[in-house]
């Protein structure tokens, strides 16, 4: 399984992939239809919250050992043109947080690991 960042209108959401081992997929739903993404339980140790974007931290809302469910601000991040909100990819424990407020961040760094 993997977890991907994917920003659907402005907004970053956290997904899981599971490898469907070469069955067939499911058909993509039509433009502008919504999709439906189901939320991951329990985010597995060792999950590492990556950038989705270049900018530098904003603010931060956790801590190492914070307890956080699915869809929990973690921090935002800025940049010249924008805003994005960081959210929990599922619930957990924060085991470390890899950024502090001013730092800058490019698409693919860490942030956070569960």
């Amino acid at each position: 399984m993997k977890l991907y960042n994917i920003r659907v209108n402005g907004k970053t959401f956290a997904v899981s992939v599971e490898d469907a081992g070469g069955a067939a997929s499911a058909p993509a739903a039509a433009a502008g239809s919504p999709a439906s993404v189901q939320a991951v339980p329990a985010a597995p140790a060792g999950a590492v919250v990556t950038s989705p974007m270049a900018g530098t931290v904003r603010s931060l809302v956790i801590k190492a050992g914070d307890q956080v469910k699915n869809g929990d601000l973690l921090l935002t991040l800025a940049s010249s043109d924008e805003e994005s909100e960081i959210i929990a990819p599922a619930n957990g424990t924060v085991s470390s947080v890899c950024v502090k407020v001013g730092d800058s961040v490019n698409p693919g760094d860490s942030l956070a690991v569960f």
